[in-house]
């Protein structure tokens, strides 16, 4: 008697594993993903820190003036957003502010997809220098040794003075162990609506995959795979992998007296694995008994 057997594998590619075709074809609504983290702010507890950045040691710049809590005043869904307020104590310098969470206390390497839901708020809209502005930060020990994190970021441009106003930065390597900002995409922003920002990245080759944004009048996404992430040393010693969530009050060129404060909201944050292969492989065959 003659017998028949058919064996079907599914193979597949998870970015937490670390494998990554070398140029591969994504699209922001129809990707496969897996979410790692989400936070919808709707919790008692937070799990996001407050870090200011004193930017190039500019004296300019000043911290303690920031404030990154839970907000019921706007919510892209449920009650609460996380509002991003810097210079919201209201004092007469520039301030940097970054909420941030580590949310894996390790490296990881692979596909990433880091997508937030933003909005710029009424009141302040006339004061920002830059945000929304969102990044992965994933720290690794290199093999010589040194502690490097490769930070993959956006910056939205608010001031309206600014000549790219409007236009969203990338984070790029210029050099090695050396980054700075890069135009990327002009996709201006209306203030009091709610959008959705997608970042993709390959943490196995270190390259941007692409950025999306998605909102009123808005439906776009831009392939960044030419641009590199670059590795910095910053002084973190652990493996981890960092999301933050930032803003930055308009510049005032330290005048004493004047005031600029500027709010970003954020709601519905997650950081997902993708997917890029799904493809059945069957073996048969025959055999006799």
């Amino acid at each position: 008697m003659r017998h028949t057997w058919t064996l079907t594998l599914v193979v597949l590619s998870l970015g937490w594993f670390g494998f990554s075709p070398p140029t591969p074809t994504l699209h922001a609504q129809s990707q496969p993903e897996v979410a790692a983290f989400s936070d919808d702010f709707e919790r008692t507890t937070s799990d996001w820190k407050v870090f200011e950045e004193l930017v190039g040691g500019n004296p300019c710049y000043a911290a303690g003036l920031g404030m990154a809590e839970r907000t019921t005043v706007l919510a892209f869904s449920g009650q609460q957003s996380l509002s991003v307020w810097a210079n919201g104590q209201r004092g007469d310098k520039s301030n940097h502010l970054i909420a941030y969470t580590t949310f894996v206390p390790t490296d990881v390497g692979g596909l990433w997809r880091y997508r937030v839901r933003l909005l710029i708020p009424v009141a302040t809209a006339g004061f920002g220098q830059t945000g929304p502005e969102f990044a992965l930060q994933n720290t690794r020990l290199g093999p010589d040794g040194m502690w490097r994190t490769a930070t993959a970021g956006v910056q939205y441009i608010a001031n309206s003075y600014m000549p790219d106003v409007g236009g969203w930065h990338l984070w790029i390597a210029t050099a090695p162990g050396r980054a700075n900002w890069s135009d990327t995409v002009l996709a201006p922003l209306s203030p009091g609506q709610w959008y959705t920002a997608t970042l993709d990245v390959d943490y196995g080759t270190n390259h941007y995959l692409g950025f999306g944004l998605t909102g009123p009048a808005t439906n776009l996404y831009v392939s960044l795979k030419t641009y590199q992430i670059a590795e910095e040393v910053k002084g973190f010693v652990e493996p981890s992998f960092v999301l933050t969530l930032e803003s930055e009050n308009m510049w005032n060129n330290c005048q004493a007296g004047v005031v600029f404060d500027y709010q970003v909201l954020y709601d519905q944050v997650e950081a997902s694995h993708l997917y890029l292969l799904l493809l059945p492989i069957v073996f048969g065959g025959t055999f006799a008994s």
